[in-house]
């Protein structure tokens, strides 16, 4: 596979150093091609053929894990994440060029291979699509994540966040009764996926973002119809407008794996469809994707780590990926009692969708439940070591959220006192044995 953009060079190097799957055989993007990659979560699969649509390409599960984002960047995980920090509060220019990998028209959403991942969605899906609109104040672009469900050949319904800048974005234009240019990008530059996950302050320009992120320039070509930047080297291109009206869209299986319900959504008005020549369709896979979980903690993690270097001695953060992502766990060195309530306040306050933090000492492994669990068990006394919160925002995807999206957050201190003494949490090691009888 020739590898001649940075999107390719990804899928190649996950081809090339992972235990990826590759299908040779047609697959059908109707349900068959879920049905495959479903078996293989967490591991990238890359189809070679897609009935119906000859030349497309697919593939899932690509930015799967930490190690694969490492990797192709080249960084240590805090490195990696101090790198996502520092690039959304320090943006690079792009460039403009008038090359685009991007040179093929096609006739309508029809010569797409868009999957339907479940037999209950509510039609075919667009899930590793990124929406890009302007601010109307700037030439400073929003780019973001959202899910296109196909309403017919020149139609796209998408769900949208509510209070997220692209939503917000929208509810400006609709009072104002404007629809707004916009494109739909597939298939980009790795950077662009994690600026486009990244909750970058109003107004930035995420595209910048991307361009900090990649450490020089990120190419983009002026779309032909919108005139928006575009990021240059992407697989599939949609030109069109975000109307004012709006139409049902779902029901869609989350990424938490639970059904959701026929909704409302905004219509996406199609002008123009591109590709590239042999194009790759990018497809995050619903229903506990650990690509989905890993685009959408990694730029949290970055956020919530840079909050804690300015509050205490940070160690480490994850958002685990079991609890789907509602879960954050910190370790700290800390000097006094109080720094770790402090730095519960800063995680529980970072991202909408966390509900429950936990803060551990420094000699904790916060990737093991059941270290997590015995710092929880020795050091969290109930009326002395727990925050709730109640009346914060929460997200639509919380089940237990209220219909308009307030819930209860909750923070448990799960470090030691610093005057009890370590020999009461601290597991006996076991004797050596000297090499006898080994």
């Amino acid at each position: 596979m020739t590898a001649d953009t940075e999107f390719r060079k990804l899928v190649k190097d996950s081809l090339d150093h992972d235990r990826a799957c590759v299908v040779s055989d047609e697959v059908d993007p109707w349900l068959e091609l879920s049905a495959i990659a479903a078996k293989k979560l967490g591991t990238t699969v890359f189809f070679e053929k897609l009935k119906g649509y000859p030349g497309f390409r697919a593939v899932t599960e690509l930015l799967s894990s930490d190690t694969k984002c490492e990797r192709f960047w080249s960084k240590e995980r805090g490195d990696f994440l101090s790198m996502i920090s520092t690039a959304a509060v320090s943006p690079q220019p792009c460039r403009v060029v008038e090359k685009a990998h991007f040179t093929r028209r096609l006739k309508s959403l029809d010569e797409l291979p868009l999957p339907r991942f479940f037999s209950s969605d509510g039609g075919k899906y667009i899930t590793g699509g990124m929406i890009l609109i302007k601010y109307p104040e700037s030439d400073a672009c929003n780019i973001s994540f959202n899910r296109l469900m196909q309403v017919d050949s020149m139609h796209l319904a998408f769900n949208i966040h509510k209070g997220k800048h692209t939503d917000l974005l929208c509810r400006d234009a609709e009072e104002k009764g404007r629809r707004i240019p916009a494109a739909v990008v597939i298939g980009t530059d790795p950077a662009v996926m994690i600026a486009a996950s990244a909750p970058a302050p109003w107004g930035t320009d995420e595209l910048a973002v991307a361009s900090a992120i990649r450490g020089r320039p990120l190419d983009v070509v002026r779309g032909p119809y919108t005139g928006l930047p575009i990021p240059a080297e992407s697989e599939i291109v949609i030109e069109g407008y975000i109307e004012t009206d709006k139409v049902p869209e779902g029901p869609f299986v989350d990424y938490l794996g639970v059904m959701h319900g026929q909704g409302t959504g905004r219509l996406f008005s199609v002008e123009k469809v591109y590709c590239a020549e042999n194009p790759i369709f990018h497809a995050l896979m619903p229903g506990n994707s650990q690509e989905h979980l890993e685009l959408m903690s990694l730029p949290v993690e970055a956020e919530i780590a840079q909050r804690l270097r300015k509050l205490t001695r940070f160690v480490d953060v994850t958002l685990t990926r079991s609890s789907g992502l509602f879960h954050v766990v910190a370790s700290i060195r800390k000097s006094t009692d109080g720094e770790a309530k402090t730095a519960l306040l800063a995680m529980l306050s970072s991202y909408p969708f966390l509900k429950h933090a936990v803060v551990v000492d420094e000699n904790v492994n916060i990737r093991s439940i059941a270290e997590v669990e015995k710092a929880i068990a020795l050091c969290v006394q109930a009326d002395q070591d727990v925050i709730i919160v109640s009346g914060a925002k929460a997200t639509m995807v919380d089940p237990r959220s209220t219909s308009d999206l307030l819930g209860a957050k909750m923070g448990l201190d799960a470090t030691r006192p610093i005057n009890a003494g370590k020999e009461k949490f601290q597991a006996v090691p076991w004797p050596e044995t000297e090499g006898k009888n080994e």
